[in-house]
């Protein structure tokens, strides 16, 4: 009796603890920086903020303050963006990413959609950068 009644303790015990299980992903994230998606609408540069999110969701990359590059501010990679309207007055992202020391850009690519999608369009960026700098596919598209 004794026997059974230690053993209920220690499977309660065992059960009642909460598990937590940190995931590393073995290597160390790469120092960017994330300028402004530059527009003249108030609304489309505040997504700035979306893009920044979603890079830092990401556990890929450590975003640094100071945009120049320096051997006490090591970043990598620079981010940047604009908006624009097509000739059917869609809304067009064109996000850059560059070499923070040389300042070159690497790759560019637009996005494009109706005003509306903006937040999806930096949501698309985000996941342009990931795909191109790590070489995995990920979203940060919700559905």
């Amino acid at each position: 009796m004794k026997i059974l009644l230690l053993l209920m303790l220690i499977t309660t015990a065992l059960y009642a603890n909460e598990v937590s299980l940190g995931i590393t992903k073995g290597f160390e994230k790469i120092d960017i920086h994330v300028g402004d998606l530059e527009s003249s609408d108030p609304e489309l540069l505040n997504l700035t903020s979306v893009l920044k999110w979603d890079l830092e969701f990401s556990g890929y990359f450590r975003q640094l303050t100071d945009p120049v590059f320096s051997e006490n501010n090591p970043i990598v990679y620079t981010m940047k963006g604009s908006w624009s309207k097509d000739s059917l007055n869609n809304v067009v992202l064109t996000g850059n990413i560059l070499d923070a020391a040389s300042s070159a850009v690497i790759m560019t690519q637009a996005f494009s959609g109706e005003e509306k999608d903006s937040r999806k369009l930096v949501h698309e960026f985000a996941t342009f950068v990931v795909e191109q700098l790590i070489g995995e596919k990920s979203s940060f598209l919700s559905s």
